[in-house]
């Protein structure tokens, strides 16, 4: 089983650019979580080292700009696309409250993302077909 994890941070934005990353909230957080698109007209060698910069380690969002996910997996940084439901429905129960978030792999080649608040816990399956 693979994994990476560790504290989520959820961004509520139509579309996510570098201009949002502030720097002192991210001390711990290693995800983030979007409910817009990522990286749509930024300067994507920018946006992404700020990503590296700050030690994160995965991306949830309903869609990327194509060269921001390129450059992304190719520095490190998982992209992950959600669909908007399961997106809505983390925000609805995780977004207000101090959450881990862990990309798994399953030694049955199953990934997801899985959201822990508390004894609150919640995994969401990824469909990775394109």
């Amino acid at each position: 089983m693979n994994k990476i994890g560790g504290v989520a941070y959820f961004i509520d934005k139509p579309a996510f650019t570098s201009d949002d990353i502030i720097v002192e909230r991210f001390s711990t957080e290693k995800m983030i979580i979007c409910k817009g698109k990522v990286g749509e007209g930024d300067a994507v060698v920018d946006a992404v080292a700020v990503l590296q910069q700050h030690g994160f380690h995965a991306v949830v969002a309903p869609s990327f700009d194509e060269d921001f996910a390129s450059l992304a997996e190719e520095r490190g940084i998982t992209t992950v696309t959600l669909n908007k439901k399961d997106l809505a429905d983390m925000f609805k129960t995780f977004a207000e409250k101090d959450t881990e978030a862990n990309l798994i792999e399953t030694d049955e080649g199953v990934e997801k993302v899985k959201l822990i608040s508390g004894s609150l816990s919640k995994s969401y399956i990824l469909n990775l077909e394109d």
